[in-house]
C-alpha cells in the first residue's frame, strides 16, 4: 500500500463508503419479462422484497416452482442468485 492511501482524507473517504447493497432481480430468477429488482442492505431484506413481489406479480411462476422444488430448495436457489451491487 502506498503512502498516499494512508492520508487522513483517504481514511475518511474509506469510512464513508456504504456497504455493498444486495440485489435480487426477477431476471436473475429466470423471469425475463419482468424488470423488478430488489435492492437492500442485507440478503435477507432483498430476499423478502423479492418474495413479496413474486407472490403478487408472479403467482403462476411461484406455483410452477413450488411443484418442482420444496421451500428449502427454493430458498437456497434464491439465495444463490443474490448479488453484491458493484
Amino acid at each position: 500500500m502506498d503512502e498516499s492511501s494512508k492520508t487522513p482524507a483517504r481514511r475518511r473517504e474509506f469510512k464513508k463508503r456504504k456497504p455493498n447493497m444486495k440485489t435480487l432481480s426477477c431476471k436473475d430468477l429466470g423471469i425475463s419479462e419482468c424488470n423488478f429488482s430488489a435492492k437492500a442492505q442485507t440478503s435477507e431484506e432483498a430476499m423478502k422484497m423479492a418474495t413479496d413481489h413474486a407472490t403478487h406479480a408472479h403467482k403462476d411462476k411461484i406455483e410452477e416452482m413450488g411443484k418442482a422444488m420444496n421451500p428449502e430448495q427454493m430458498k437456497a436457489m434464491m439465495t444463490s442468485k443474490i448479488k453484491d451491487e458493484a
